[in-house]
């Protein structure tokens, strides 16, 4: 017997055996099997596979990613002897605190089938299957993502003297599933996907991933607490499930389904093709073909029917199907979130921001607000086709609530991440959810002038640009920032601290925290005072709360944890909690005399000068050992613009349409005395003032420069602001800033859990961030101060007033960032742009999903104002 399988080919395959046809196969990511023994001679024999670019199939494939024809995963040649194992199920009923292994199997020709479970060696039950069988196995260790226990299940095949003919082994994890009301349980506890969307995607081999690149993806996604994977928008590569089971890894395996396509020119109906029921038994042939092949794979924590098709019609088709295969494991498609339908065995939805989470958490119901004609209507409408008990729930009331998509990674972010979860955990309703997506899309040109392409780069008219460049890890895998932030917001324990106490809640659903070191310390104006260590292991689901007392620390006080795998030492996560932030009152002495040389205002300190144009009224050089560490030529000027990010993608065009990138700078009025400077320019757009700027400077014989900063808006309905700060450029003899506030990684005000407030050095060109389309980067919240260091050991210090800046150093300035499409194309410049802002808009995930909270936006319709203070340095200062 010969059997010839294609685990993944796109689109179609004609299968010739010999020169006569054999066989036809579509659905791209669907195994495709024929049974060729027929067609074979002795010797030499010939298969051809004819593969077509389109079929009608294509129409289901229209999934967010690189498209690419061709065989793309093994081909496999099976050779049976006469009699063989053709197929077989596994499931693990459980009753009553027990479990059973009910197996079901189908052999070709004469044998006898023995089903034997094996734990370490050791034979727990044996049973021959004639067709089917049950074996009693009671109390196993349950298989779960937090502790994957596996069993061993051979099946051996004999001939009637007992000859072995066949041995086939499958691992078997023991678990079972219930939906309890709106809460969904594995092995009777409710539980979090703290997941991600997964696709198949190499730089340089495109669907191909090689067994260690798939393990390298999942081993990644361990290290960065991920426990739960959405295979979008098709089944995975099989090894990727397997692995799963064995790693632990919660699977929703989606069918190769997504009419997309049908949404755009000339169509414009996603709906056309899942409500048209000539099609369904293409919809049921993917969903059949997945679950036949990865059904005895303990990973699997639902179905998916695919995404992004619109309509129910054909879906329901298959749903009826597959619960009578499959009654035990939960279904679910996002599609019929906006239909009466509303949800199959679980509610999914994707971009619902976490304000709309509450309402639904507090029992808000979408189709509540129509009209009951309308529902009536609607209601009639469904019945025709459907049975009525799908139609008893009320809104989103009854059942489970997971988001399959949320918090785009597409370049910075995604933001709001820790407002999700704030949400998602203050219920046993929401499920969790799977953030889009794992990794970066582009073509690697490794040695050509550009490394990474996207859509567009390689002559095609019709493409989305850099869309599928969405991922919390880059092509090659390195994480980027928003995978470390992932990493935080999935940690397995959560502390606060309250009234003198320090709480640990452990997330986990299963594990106690006994594999896990767990320290902490008190950290007072940066500086770490003393580490404890927790003894005790916490139950999973479980508090401890510890008597922790912070009085005797007066300043900038913090708790650091740290939570590190007690056997590798591997840092699982760590978060910081702010136990009392208290800046220094920063005050201005004796007045600097005020001099005018060469067209400058000239004060001269103990430690320096500052120089300010007459004219423009503008800092424009910073002069400490005679050295000016400004640029030359350059000035201190007011700045509301950053390079546009990813997630900016739909504010963008409303700043390009009222001038926000193309600000020129006009001074308005000069008012210079003794120790001050007032400037008030105007921020103009076509030449037209749509902002006043107003900075007053305070300048002691010390060296100290005090800078309070106004922008009040001069029109009406203006866009919200990207930022509201100033940039001056350092000259490049500038070799490390020191800096207190969140580092070391980039970090923004809704995106900040990665990043803990502490004392940093760091270089200023290793700032820069490798995204692969050209953005906003390296920003630093909290900040407290940073003291830039330039060759020779002097410098100055930016210190916070009032309330902490935001900073960040590039090699670059905003306007090269903003026209580059690609990270070689940035220009580096003569000097280092420096960013001190006082307000700067937050991330969001706006690029597909919703934008920054309202607490993160920066409003244009009224004044905003901030200070902070300049300190100038000379070699052996330690006064930072």
């Amino acid at each position: 017997m010969f059997i010839i399988s294609f685990l993944g080919c796109s689109s179609c395959l004609e299968l010739y055996v010999n020169g006569s046809f054999h066989g036809y196969s579509e659905g791209s990511h669907n195994t495709a099997e024929f049974n060729i023994t027929d067609k074979l001679g002795k010797g030499e024999n010939e298969i051809v596979v004819v593969v077509h670019k389109w079929c009608n199939g294509t129409y289901l494939e229209a999934q967010d990613m690189f498209r690419s024809n061709g065989i793309f995963r093994d081909v496999l040649l099976f050779v049976h002897d006469k009699s063989y194992v053709y197929d077989y199920s596994v499931k693990t009923p459980y009753q009553n605190g027990r479990y059973s292994l009910e197996i079901k199997a189908k052999t070709v020709g004469d044998g006898k089938l023995y089903a034997e479970l094996v734990d370490n060696g050791k034979v727990l039950a044996i049973s021959e299957v004639d067709g089917e069988a049950q074996l009693t196995v009671g109390v196993v260790k349950e298989w779960n993502a937090e502790t994957p226990y596996l069993y061993d299940l051979f099946f051996t095949l004999k001939d009637s003297s007992g000859t072995v003919i066949e041995c086939i082994r499958q691992k078997v994890g023991f678990r079972h599933i219930n939906i309890d009301g709106e809460i969904f349980k594995l092995n009777g506890r409710a539980i979090k996907i703290k997941g991600v969307n997964h696709h198949d995607t190499n730089p340089k081999t495109g669907y191909y991933m090689t067994p260690q690149d798939i393990l390298k993806d999942l081993t990644l996604m361990k290290s960065h607490n991920v426990n739960g994977v959405r295979t979008s928008h098709y089944p995975p590569d099989p090894l990727l499930i397997q692995l799963c089971a064995e790693l632990g890894l919660y699977v929703i395996d989606e069918a190769d389904i997504e009419t997309h396509g049908c949404n755009l020119w000339p169509i414009h109906n996603i709906n056309k093709i899942s409500n048209h029921l000539k099609w369904k038994e293409h919809y049921w042939d993917r969903v059949h073909r997945m679950y036949e092949r990865d059904k005895n794979n303990a990973s699997i924590l639902m179905w998916s029917f695919g995404n992004e098709s619109g309509g129910y019609k054909c879906q329901d088709y298959c749903y009826t199907n597959l619960k009578a295969l499959c009654a035990e494991i939960p279904c679910h498609y996002e599609g019929v979130i906006h239909t009466r339908r509303q949800a199959y065995d679980v509610i999914s939805e994707m971009y619902a921001e976490p304000e709309y989470l509450k309402k639904i958490r507090d029992g808000f119901s979408p189709w509540s607000n129509y009209p009951a004609v309308f529902q009536t209507l609607l209601k009639a409408y469904h019945v025709q086709f459907y049975p009525t008990d799908w139609l008893k729930g009320k809104g989103y009331a009854g059942k489970p609530y997971f988001l399959c998509e949320y918090a785009h990674a597409m370049g910075v972010g995604p933001g709001g991440l820790e407002d999700y979860w704030q949400v998602i955990d203050s219920s046993d309703r929401f499920m969790g959810g799977c953030i889009w997506e794992w990794a970066d899309h582009a073509i690697d040109h490794e040695g050509e002038k550009i490394k990474y392409t996207y859509g567009g780069d390689h002559g095609e008219p019709f493409h989305d640009g850099n869309f599928c460049v969405d991922g919390l890890v880059f092509p090659d895998r390195t994480p980027s920032s928003g995978a470390l932030n992932m990493k935080q917001v999935y940690r397995p324990v959560r502390a606060q601290y309250k009234g003198g106490a320090l709480i640990f809640r452990n997330t986990n659903s299963f594990r106690d925290t006994g594999y896990l070191k767990i320290a902490y310390a008190l950290q007072l104006d940066g500086r770490i005072q003393k580490t404890y260590v927790l003894d005790q292991a916490i139950p999973a689901g479980k508090c401890l709360s510890i008597a922790f007392d912070t009085q005797v620390a007066e300043g900038d006080c913090f708790i650091n944890i740290r939570y590190d795998d007690r056997w590798s030492g591997e840092n699982i996560a760590f978060e910081q909690l702010a136990v009392r932030e208290k800046l220094p009152n920063m005050k201005i002495g004796s007045a600097a005399p005020l001099m005018e040389k060469d067209g400058s205002y000239l004060f001269e300190c103990e430690k320096g000068e500052y120089h300010f144009d007459r004219q423009s009224g503008l800092l424009s050089v910073i002069l400490v050992n005679g050295k000016n560490l400004l640029s030359t030529g350059s000035a201190v000027h007011t700045n509301i613009m950053r390079a546009p990010m990813d997630n900016d993608m739909y504010i963008t065009p409303k700043w390009r349409e009222h001038g926000y990138y193309d600000i020129t700078e006009k001074t308005e009025k000069v008012v210079a005395k003794n120790g001050a400077v007032y400037t008030a320019t105007l921020l103009c757009y076509g030449g037209q003032p749509i902002f006043r700027s107003e900075q007053d400077c305070r300048i002691d014989t010390a060296g100290n420069l005090s800078v309070t900063c106004t922008l009040t808006p001069l029109k009406e309905d203006l866009p919200e602001l990207p930022r509201f700060g100033k940039v001056l450029f350092a000259d490049r003899s500038l070799k490390k800033v020191i800096y207190y506030g969140r580092g070391e990684t980039e970090c923004y005000s809704d995106f900040k859990e990665q990043s803990a407030v502490g004392i940093y050095t760091a270089r200023p060109e290793e700032q820069s961030c490798p995204y692969i389309f050209p953005q906003e980067y390296g920003n630093h919240t909290d900040v407290r101060y940073a003291r830039l260091v330039f060759e020779g050991d002097q410098g100055f210090t930016i210190r916070a007033v009032g309330k902490p800046f935001q900073f960040s150093v590039k090699d670059t300035d905003d306007q090269s960032l903003y026209r580059a499409k690609h990270r070689e194309q940035i220009k580096k410049q003569p000097f280092y742009q420096l960013t001190v802002d006082g307000f700067l808009r937050g991330v969001g995930s706006n690029s597909c999903g919703p934008g920054p909270a309202k607490h993160h936006i920066i409003e244009a319709d009224k004044p905003l104002a901030y200070s902070f203070m300049i300190s100038l340095d000379k070699v052996g200062d330690k006064n930072v």
